[in-house]
């Protein structure tokens, strides 16, 4: 983000995007919390939305087309975890931390992207 888009954020703008990041940041506190308190237990899938679901800054949309699309999403993003394998959501998670934490303009979406490619061009072809 530029200092100009900075500039022309407005009160609001400011407080929606640090509870974004609070967020998000907290969400990776918590999984690593639990983590630590259940050393026995095997997490084997994290899955959070890959994409944005709603534009409104109130995301409490019940509509049928909203909903639609929260289920796309999260099908997509149930899909993807079980593709990465276990652990696999997760770790694309810390990556968009720490690529945020250098400035990255970089999404959920495009990290999972990613790793999918990756893991399909490791595939040994089948006959």
């Amino acid at each position: 983000m530029t200092k100009e888009e900075v500039k022309n954020y407005s009160a609001l703008d400011h407080f929606m995007r640090a509870n974004e990041i609070k967020a998000f940041h907290g969400e990776l506190d918590e999984i690593e919390k639990i983590k630590l308190l259940h050393p026995k237990v095997t997490f084997r899938y994290s899955i959070s939305p890959s994409e944005t679901l709603s534009s409104s800054p109130i995301p409490l949309d019940f509509s049928k087309a909203h909903l639609n699309v929260c289920f796309r999403v999260g099908e997509k993003d149930a899909e993807a975890a079980v593709a990465l394998g276990p652990g696999g959501y997760l770790k694309a998670k810390q990556e968009l931390r720490a690529r945020k934490m250098n400035h990255e303009k970089v999404s959920l979406n495009d990290i999972i992207s990613q790793r999918l490619s990756v893991k399909q061009n490791l595939k040994p072809n089948s006959i």
